[in-house]
């Protein structure tokens, strides 16, 4: 049974590469565990009633409109599924440039957003002072907001 899963393998790596590409089965499968292995982010809140809404569909269906709450619980869901939230595929993640750095903004829903910082007790930096956000593992959460609040 084993043998017929490693030739299937093969065989289909060999069609994906050329034979004279050399590309081991071995070096293959290390290369998808690697992605594989990206631990998934770790999500944390600022306040308490901030984490109850987010971990609450009937909470954050009361507090906040329906389109946002639905938006709201996708968006986390998404969140915690990535590894690293500037590449989070939807809510165009942006980093602030802001003093100290660390802080990004997520798209929610028309006007409204997230905003996370690392949550780490050492952030890491990059020698440019920015943070190093392959690095960030955790994420906090500190407020929904409107884009018309200051």
């Amino acid at each position: 049974m084993m043998d017929t899963a490693l030739f299937a393998t093969q065989r289909a790596i060999s069609n994906v590469f050329s034979p004279n590409e050399e590309v081991s089965l071995r070096h293959c499968c290390l290369h998808i565990m690697d992605e594989l292995d990206r631990m998934a982010l770790k999500l944390a809140f600022d306040t308490e009633e901030l984490r109850d809404l987010c971990t609450s569909e009937v909470i954050a269906y009361q507090e906040l409109p329906a389109e946002v709450a639905r938006s709201l619980i996708r968006r986390l869901a998404d969140i915690r599924a990535t590894s690293n939230i500037l590449y989070l595929p939807v809510g165009k993640p942006a980093e602030l440039e802001a003093a100290p750095p660390g802080l990004v903004v997520v798209k929610l829903h028309q006007n409204h957003h997230l905003l996370f910082s690392a949550a780490h007790q050492q952030v890491p930096i990059l020698s440019s002072g920015n943070v190093n956000w392959e690095s960030v593992t955790s994420v906090k959460l500190l407020k929904i907001g409107n884009d018309n609040d200051e």
